[in-house]
């Protein structure tokens, strides 16, 4: 039940009256993963989550200047993971086609985790 002093959003969480914008978002964000990954939870419960991650983010980081990477060499590193799962030797213009890369890139990424699994597979002898 919506208590006099929270607001209601258009997503169905209950925000508290003045809290931070930015926690807000975060909130917000976080139910519509959850509802995105976990439709059947319900709503008393998403917002719970929602609202109970926003406050240990500003539990945790509150007042600090943080800066929040994209990740965009994390995705790179598992589509490279995904890309080399996926290559048989034969399929490097199937692979640069579906992962929007070039055929010289699909070529790199595979000698890096070809280089990778060796050095996983086989210890140095100078170690």
């Amino acid at each position: 039940m919506k208590k006099s002093h929270e607001r209601f959003t258009t997503d169905g969480v209950w925000i508290p009256e003045g809290y931070p914008p930015l926690l807000a978002s975060i909130a917000l964000d976080i139910a519509s993963s959850v509802r995105e990954r976990l439709p059947e939870t319900p709503s008393d419960v998403v917002f719970e989550i929602a609202l109970s991650a926003s406050e240990f983010v500003r539990a945790k980081h509150g007042g600090a200047n943080v800066y929040i990477p994209s990740g965009y060499f994390f995705d790179c590193s598992e589509k490279d993971k995904a890309i080399w799962r996926e290559y048989t030797g034969r399929n490097i213009r199937e692979l640069a086609h579906k992962y929007k890369r070039s055929v010289v890139q699909i070529r790199s990424i595979v000698a890096g985790m070809r280089a990778q699994d060796m050095k996983r597979r086989q210890p140095s002898l100078l170690a």
